[in-house]
């Protein structure tokens, strides 16, 4: 019996993509191209691309928690396309909320159950975190939580993940020392020295491309 491969997603008028998150996702320190902005020049012809990314927002918050609301990403599916989720959270959940890793895996996973039960067709994409200032054991949490992204993203329910860390990248950091994230040779972060959480234009399509390189990899099925 001849098997035949399920052939890849193209860019086409019948696929959307949402992109759900924080303010990273939401585009704070970008001029003129957040993410979502940023993606949609890289892959034209969809036939969106939403940003519903929110300031503070983590985990449970986009899962309808904790005052949050999900109201929005669910509202976004839309049946008659092919639709595709990136969600990029963990910062917020691990500095804000104070979530441990585990439980910062399972919010996350339990937002992406949540999202499948509303909608079965969600082409799911998590994004790995980047790290933040100051907080050396915040950062830890949030590498853990990236190793197991990585690790267990299909187990979670996702159908892909972008490694923000991969080798190679400036946000790969060898440590969280005061020296790393001072040195920015590429202008990457918006806030000084001392205290960089959000990103400017050039990192926003650095990693839009790398989304782009995701979007690739997931099946039309």
């Amino acid at each position: 019996m001849r098997r035949f491969s399920v052939p890849p997603l193209k860019a086409s008028a019948t696929v959307k993509v949402v992109f759900d998150g924080n303010s990273l996702v939401q585009g704070v320190g970008a001029t003129s191209t957040p993410l979502p902005t940023a993606f949609a020049a890289l892959v034209p012809g969809l036939a969106s691309v939403s940003n519903l990314g929110g300031s503070g927002r983590n985990w449970r918050q986009m899962n309808g928690l904790d005052g949050g609301t999900s109201s929005a990403v669910d509202a976004a599916f839309d049946a008659a396309k092919k639709n595709v989720l990136f969600a990029w959270e963990t910062t917020n959940s691990v500095f804000n909320a104070g979530r441990t890793a585990a439980q910062t895996i399972q919010d996350a996973a339990d937002y992406i159950a949540a999202r499948r039960l509303a909608h079965p067709g969600w082409r799911i994409v998590l994004l790995t975190s980047i790290p933040r200032q100051p907080g050396l054991t915040q950062n830890q949490t949030m590498a853990t939580v990236d190793a197991a992204f990585l690790a267990n993203y299909r187990a979670m329910g996702a159908d892909a993940v972008v490694n923000v860390r991969r080798a190679g990248s400036y946000f790969n950091f060898a440590d969280y020392s005061d020296a790393t994230f001072a040195n920015d040779p590429s202008g990457y972060w918006f806030e000084a020295a001392g205290g960089r959480v959000h990103l400017r234009d050039p990192a926003y399509q650095l990693i839009a491309g790398w989304c782009r390189e995701a979007f690739k990899r997931l099946r039309s099925r």
